[in-house]
């Protein structure tokens, strides 16, 4: 119906019928039941598209599992750019798990207004629903979605929103100052974090990272980085980052605490 006007004008009514919330109450149904495979219930809704939208989104904001939700999540975005005016209308409404799911469709759709609608969601509470707007921001190649990564990577409350935060922001190579960066792994609260969130830290500032990162660097290979307290723990990730930026400045601090005094440090730095 989608590739001959005059086959729509002919088989669109019936279509419109079958996809119509009612008829389509017996697949989800079997769905529910387990009587019917996921994969061929996305199959089928994919079929009467875009005549089956609003049966998509009606049965997925009243899915009772999570099986359900995303059969309909699934369908929304193989359906692509028909589905995306009714899911831009309806996330903003939705709550719970439809809200999730409709984060997660739109990760997947190109159309005009995806981004800003995710972005106005990123306040949202409930650190489920704002991990998948994160996880859907990053599929998106927009300058407003670096940013909020990079303010998600360092300020959200929940530790697996910032991972996945700067995972994005390693993957995309967004432009980020490297200044900014430091100041967390400088912080007080760096102590705290997780060792993938400080490996994550350190990858996204020797991806982002300039010249003047390397005297920063520099500084946690010393044996005492501030009285009293060793960055031991950080010594390979400072390795590491120096060794990727390989800049002359950089290449040359490893080579020379290659050479400490300290074996530890040297083995480190030579293995970098």
């Amino acid at each position: 119906s989608q590739a001959d006007p005059a086959v729509a004008s002919v088989f669109g009514p019936s279509l419109t019928r079958i996809a119509h919330k009612d008829r389509l109450e017996p697949l989800n149904e079997a769905l529910r039941s387990g009587a019917c495979r996921p994969k061929d219930a996305v199959a089928l809704l994919v079929l009467l598209a875009p005549e089956s939208v609003g049966a998509v989104c009606g049965f997925l904001e009243q899915a009772g599992s999570d099986r359900s939700s995303r059969v309909y999540a699934d369908a929304l975005t193989r359906i692509g750019e028909p589905a995306a005016s009714s899911v831009l209308r309806r996330f903003p409404r939705a709550s719970g798990d439809a809200r999730r799911m409709y984060a997660r469709v739109l990760g997947g759709l190109e159309s005009e207004g995806v981004v800003s609608t995710l972005l106005d969601a990123l306040s949202e509470p409930d650190p489920a629903i704002r991990r998948e707007i994160v996880k859907a921001v990053a599929t998106h190649r927009d300058p407003r979605g670096g940013a909020a990564r990079l303010r998600l990577a360092l300020e959200d409350p929940d530790p697996e929103n910032r991972i996945i935060a700067l995972r994005g922001l390693e993957s995309a190579s967004t432009k980020v100052e490297e200044k900014t960066m430091l100041q967390r792994v400088q912080s007080h609260e760096y102590q705290f974090l997780s060792s993938e969130e400080k490996d994550l830290l350190f990858r996204v500032l020797s991806t982002v990272g300039k010249e003047s990162a390397v005297a920063e660097l520099q500084t946690i290979l010393r044996h005492s980085w501030i009285p009293g307290r060793t960055r031991r723990d950080d010594w390979p990730r400072a390795a590491a980052a120096l060794a990727r930026l390989a800049t002359p400045a950089a290449i040359e601090v490893l080579e020379a605490a290659s050479k400490d005094r300290n074996a530890e440090l040297a083995v480190v730095c030579t293995s970098a």
